[in-house]
């Protein structure tokens, strides 16, 4: 994924959009954009370009992306801080009691927080509002739970109405002259807040005769007033709906539950259908009988589109994925028999030249000698090209094995800096090494010997006769971040890379500017398969380059501490 493509990932957005394409993810536990899967790419566009405040909180330790609306409910402590961190972090002081919440739904179910006070500042006074958190499961590619999508929904208008209508029910029942003085007032105000709530609040009767409904519940139905009065839920449920949404009253005045949640679909007066969400509370009189329902209604069709897109892109993921494991498979198979096939008749080659250089069938001349000397040479280059190819097909068929070991980093370059010393000979390229004893690396050890030769041998390619060689290797125990990883790095004079290049280098079968390699040696899979494996084994592998002055290849591997390799001892 290029530049342009992570720009469009994270278009528009507003505040958030800009602040989240600024953002080096890399650093985070998600990693860079480029590496980022559909199901998240998807998610994340609809919640840039939605006005309810939505928050998408990815992977294990749900790393949190949000959107302008949803700044407020983080509030100005938190909110700065919040990008690209996680969630247990950010509400540790909170986390025993809706860690839980979040755990069900990584699991794979969805769930709800209801009505939770936040305080808002409100010219210089704090506020009480109150909000109720959807928590829908977002699936990855192959269907498992990866993230959560957060909805918030503000409920503060159907909170105090429920407190001031118990508190009127109780002033009827009472007769209290002095609290219904106090009623009085307090219906005032819950008129004027009933009816200026921007969210649907309606009351009706335990039948479901509507009693009293706010303007915001008559524009989401499309019903007047005085229509929705002289009816009941029956003229605006769903056919498919409705049974659904009885039932859960029925357990309402059951006692069974002192409220519920309901996602269902209303029919308008203009015959459309309509997503809402139904948060329905039991109001009971003095005596403790069922005596209203409090309904407040949250038009969710552009949530219910939102998730309804995710979940076909994450079908239609599937399917490619799918489509993609079975060409994999045919390919390997493909690659596997064209091996043997190819394999065979080069090793007779092979196995013949040398045969002839030794002398079997008598001494060679000088011009004899060098031409077979050139068929060897060739049919080990072949033979290197045939191994590549099959190597870059186990990695993408995900069929590499790594057999992980503590790796110590000077004695790997005692191995390896042998096989490479004629190549820098022949260039009179000189190295410096600079290893410290304690650089040990958690890793497979034929892997990290196949990606430092393959990033040796390149730099002697790109290098220039008489050019120089530099391997150092550290860690930076100052940064938390980092200091997990060690950094093993490969850095030339030679002729470097061009700056839009850079990630081309990694990609198959692509050699960037080969005319300059005098040759062109390779099909441009050695990068490639060196990213893998470093990715593989929990590292990575980047490249820095100032064009005419030189590269610079980094491999990160984790870290073996000596605290580590004491643990790992007293373990065995």
């Amino acid at each position: 994924m290029n530049e342009r493509d992570v720009e469009a990932v994270l278009a528009g957005g507003g505040d958030m959009g800009a602040r989240m394409r600024a953002m080096d993810w890399s650093a985070t536990p998600i990693g860079p954009v480029a590496t980022w899967p559909t199901s998240l790419t998807t998610a994340i566009s609809i919640m840039l370009t939605s006005q309810v405040p939505m928050c998408v909180a990815w992977g294990p330790e749900l790393v949190q992306l949000y959107n302008d609306a949803y700044r407020a409910i983080l509030g100005p402590v938190k909110e700065p801080s919040a990008l690209g961190a996680s969630m247990r972090t950010t509400f540790a002081d909170k986390w025993n009691t809706i860690g839980q919440t979040f755990d069900q739904v990584l699991e794979g179910a969805g769930s709800t927080l209801p009505d939770q006070l936040l305080l808002f500042e409100n010219s210089g006074t704090l506020e009480e509002c109150y909000f109720s958190f959807a928590n829908s499961v977002i699936r990855d590619e192959r269907g498992a739970p990866a993230g959560v999508l957060i909805t918030a929904i503000e409920t503060t208008a159907r909170v105090r109405a429920e407190r001031r209508g118990r508190v009127s029910v109780a002033a009827r029942e009472w007769g209290h002259p002095a609290l219904t003085g106090r009623v009085t007032t307090t219906d005032a105000l819950f008129r004027s807040t009933f009816d200026a709530a921007t969210i649907g609040v309606a009351i009706t009767d335990v039948t479901g005769a509507f009693v009293r409904i706010n303007p915001a519940y008559c524009r989401i139905t499309g019903y007047s007033e005085a229509e929705l009065l002289a009816s009941t839920f029956s003229m605006i449920d769903h056919p498919d709906d409705a049974a659904r949404r009885a039932r859960q009253i029925e357990r309402l005045l059951a006692r069974e539950v002192s409220t519920f949640v309901i996602e269902q679909r209303y029919v308008t007066r203009a015959g459309m259908t309509v997503w809402v969400r139904n948060n329905v509370s039991l109001i009971t009189d003095v005596h403790g009988e069922p005596y209203h329902l409090v309904v407040v209604t949250e038009d969710i069709t552009e949530e219910r589109s939102a998730r309804e897109a995710i979940e076909r892109e994450r079908k239609l993921a599937e399917e490619a994925r799918t489509a993609a494991e079975n060409a994999n498979a045919a390919k390997s198979e493909f690659l596997a028999a064209m091996s043997h096939e190819l394999r065979t008749p080069l090793n007779a080659i092979n196995g013949y030249t040398e045969l002839l250089s030794m002398g079997i069938k008598g001494p060679l001349t000088d011009g004899q000698s060098e031409f077979v000397e050139r068929i060897a040479r060739s049919g080990r280059y072949l033979l290197g090209l045939i191994n590549d190819v099959l190597n870059f097909a186990k990695l993408g068929a995900g069929r590499v094995e790594y057999r992980l070991d503590d790796v110590p980093v000077t004695a790997l370059l005692a191995d390896v800096l042998p096989m490479v010393e004629t190549q820098f000979a022949k260039k009179r390229i000189t190295y410096a090494v600079h290893i410290p004893d304690d650089c040990v690396v958690r890793a497979d050890r034929e892997k990290v010997v196949q990606i430092v030769l393959n990033l040796l041998s390149n730099a002697v390619k790109f290098t220039d006769v008489g050019g120089h060689v530099t391997i150092d290797c550290g860690k930076r125990a100052d940064d938390l971040e980092f200091s997990h990883v060690l950094f093993l790095r490969v850095r030339d004079n030679g002729r470097g890379i061009p700056r839009d290049k850079l990630e081309d280098v990694f990609d198959p079968f692509v050699q960037v500017d080969a005319h300059r390699t005098g040759g062109a040696e390779g099909v441009g899979l050695g990068l490639a398969i060196s990213r893998d494996l470093a990715r593989g084994m929990g590292g990575d592998l980047r490249a820095r380059s100032i064009e005419g002055k030189g590269s610079a290849f980094t491999l990160t591997l984790p870290r073996v501490t000596r605290h580590h390799r004491v643990e790992l001892r007293e373990a065995v």
